[in-house]
């Protein structure tokens, strides 16, 4: 484990419920109607040019290139999904093998909860934020 995961642990986390909501966003997502505009003349003499706004139905299942961008799409955010997931079970997983409750309590307080050292500090009982940080260069490899 290294602090750089750690220090992640909280964007990994909204990074997973946002990426959620994308894919459910683009699951649901079907276009109704396309709308657009193109150019032409009137059918009389003099045969000025003109534009015309056009719509009609969207063919969703007959457009097989919209369809696989967007199935591409689905399968990064799904992807994204699956890597943010598998970081933040590893940095619960190192956190729950600390035996030491109160150095647990300082690593669930810092990375999990995100708070400073000076309150995590407090609430375990330590006199200053310096113990906070002895206790995690302890059990984070220096470089």
């Amino acid at each position: 484990m290294d602090i750089e995961k750690l220090n992640q642990y909280r964007s990994t986390v909204k990074l997973i419920e946002k990426d959620k909501k994308r894919l459910e966003k683009w699951e649901s997502y079907r276009p109704d109607a396309v709308f657009g505009k193109t150019k032409g003349s009137g059918s009389q003499f003099p045969y000025t040019e003109r534009s015309f706004p056009v719509n009609g139905a969207y063919e969703f299942h007959g457009n097989k290139d919209y369809t696989k961008k967007i199935q591409d799409l689905k399968c990064k955010i799904q992807s994204s999904i699956n890597k943010s997931f598998e970081n933040k079970i590893e940095v619960e997983d190192f956190i729950e093998s600390i035996e030491n409750k109160s150095h647990k309590l300082v690593f669930i307080g810092l990375f999990l909860e995100g708070k400073t050292q000076e309150v995590v500090a407090k609430e375990v009982g330590y006199a200053d934020r310096s113990n906070v940080s002895k206790i995690v260069g302890k059990y984070l490899p220096q470089k």
